[in-house]
């Protein structure tokens, strides 16, 4: 059986993983929130509570993993202007 500490401590878990990107920490809650969502004994509100903590934990993981993409993407992007500029640049110099 899943008692109420036991439930905020797996929270807290993932959450604290999440807030500091923590991604082997974040493995291991999700393998106790796993784990305790088909113990035996857990109530329907408690598996439905720890479901609604999952997927807000995944929707933030989500966000992050997109913020991510994003910053890679313009670092790809920058890393391309700056080459057609370095390009450019080595062109002028030997053409004056």
């Amino acid at each position: 059986m899943l008692d109420e500490r036991r439930l905020k401590q797996l929270v807290s878990a993932m959450n604290d993983a999440i807030r500091q990107q923590d991604w082997d920490a974040l493995s291991i809650a999700n393998q106790r929130l796993t784990s305790s969502l088909h113990a035996e004994g857990v109530t329907d509100q408690q598996r439905q509570q720890l479901q609604r903590f999952y997927h807000a934990g995944l929707a933030e993981c989500q966000r992050n993993a997109d913020t991510l993409w994003h910053k890679i993407q313009k670092t790809l992007d920058d890393r391309e202007a700056m080459a057609a500029y370095a390009c450019f640049g080595d062109a002028e110099s030997f053409s004056g």
